[in-house]
Formats: structure tokens, C-alpha cells, sequence
């Protein structure tokens, strides 16, 4: 599925998912037939120092990581929602 890119199309939605060793994001746009899409998927090892990082501080780094790596300013679709894992933001 390529991501549709008409200013008026859908925003991208950004999934994020923290754990000890690691962060995880799936970057997805809800298509014209209403079902979510994937468009792309990312990883990233945490070093150490950041494995003894809260749960909470864990899920915003895949927040801030992912939004900078992903390509979520499309055409000016931002991402909306971003959704962490959990409730730890909410």
C-alpha cells in the first residue's frame, strides 16, 4: 500500500511500542475503503543508559524518535493520532 498524499487525505496514524531493550513504531493511513494501511515499519535498539528509563520517559522517546525518522509530514498529513502502547500517556 503506497500512502496517499492529496492534502485532503487521511492524516497518518504512528503506533509506538516501548520495552527494555527496545522501541518499535508502525506508521499506517487509513485507506479510501476506510481500513488502516501500513505504510511503514521501524526499530531501534535502546542503549544501556536508556533501558533503566520509566516506562512512561521509554514510550515518549519512540514518540520523538519515530516522528523525526518516519516520513509523517507527508504533503502536510501529519500524524494523528499517535497512539504509545498502553496507557502510560494517556
Amino acid at each position: 500500500m503506497f500512502p496517499i498524499l492529496d492534502p485532503k487525505a487521511p492524516p497518518f496514524i504512528l503506533d509506538t511500542d516501548a520495552s527494555s531493550p527496545a522501541i518499535g513504531a508502525v506508521l499506517s493511513q487509513r485507506g479510501t475503503n476506510g481500513a488502516e494501511h501500513v505504510i511503514a515499519y521501524a526499530s531501534m535498539a535502546l542503549d544501556k543508559s536508556e533501558w533503566n528509563y520509566s516506562t512512561t520517559r521509554r514510550e515518549s522517546l519512540a514518540i520523538v524518535a519515530f516522528t523525526k525518522s518516519l516520513p509523517c509530514t507527508w504533503k502536510g498529513n501529519l500524524c494523528d493520532p499517535i497512539r504509545p502502547s498502553g496507557s502510560h500517556l494517556g
